[in-house]
């Protein structure tokens, strides 16, 4: 498959799409929308970029094996499925390790680094592994605060990946639901079921504890902020 001539072909399709509901009568401006989409002002021209190569740090269990990780965070964290529960041990990258050094050490730290390089992981991994340490009835422990519902909804499943699979739906080690309300989406991690709850207006969360409904988060220790590119936690 040429990538080039596909994406001229998706181009090509929007563009006609675009022009069977553009009817301009008057001939200045309609001369100028025209030579506007033949210059293609709707789409911008392909991206080509470098995959950047992160420094590799531990892996998963090793950091268990160090006692800086739960034992079961082993289980927990490896690249699995649903066809292979199982998986293969999880090699991170040395910023994700530094991450959960700098949680271990509960200071502040703000990680800045590209699409892919798993900045989920550093602080997802830091928050189960706290919440696993502490146990139950603690109240909720932590809260993430995203600017968009698909930050959100992306980190839900990334919690659904590592927390359900291989343990099945109500036998998570750290469980977690998600709710809605006119102020956003809230996401919460709990050890039983969970009540229905909003988030701040504006903010999208996902929160994370091991305790029982009807509990506060009186004593959650770990609040993140995530965007795009960057991860700052306190």
């Amino acid at each position: 498959m040429d990538v080039f001539q596909l994406r001229d072909r998706v181009i090509h399709d929007y563009a006609e799409y675009v022009r069977s509901f553009v009817r301009i009568r008057e001939p200045r401006l309609r001369g100028f929308v025209e030579q506007s989409l033949q210059d293609e002002a709707l789409w911008p021209q392909p991206l080509i970029q470098m995959n950047p190569n992160f420094e590799p740090g531990g892996w998963i269990d090793e950091l268990v094996k160090d006692r800086i990780l739960h034992d079961e965070c082993t289980r927990i964290f490896r690249i699995k499925s649903e066809a292979d529960t199982l998986g293969n041990p999880i090699r991170l990258h040395r910023h994700q390790v530094e991450a959960i050094e700098a949680a271990r050490q509960r200071v502040h730290y703000v990680l800045t680094t590209g699409t892919g390089s798993g900045k989920s992981l550093a602080y997802i991994i830091p928050i189960v592994d706290q919440i696993l340490r502490r146990g139950r009835g603690q109240g909720i422990q932590a809260i993430v605060v995203y600017p968009m519902n698909a930050l959100c909804n992306s980190q839900y499943g990334e919690l659904q990946k590592f927390l359900r699979v291989g343990y099945g739906p109500g036998k998570e080690p750290v469980r977690f639901a998600q709710s809605q309300s006119s102020c956003g989406i809230m996401t919460r991690v709990l050890p039983t079921t969970p009540r229905a709850g909003g988030a701040t207006p504006g903010t999208k969360s996902t929160k994370a504890s091991s305790t029982r409904p009807g509990s506060t988060c009186r004593h959650y220790s770990i609040l993140c902020g995530g965007s795009e590119n960057s991860v700052v936690s306190n």
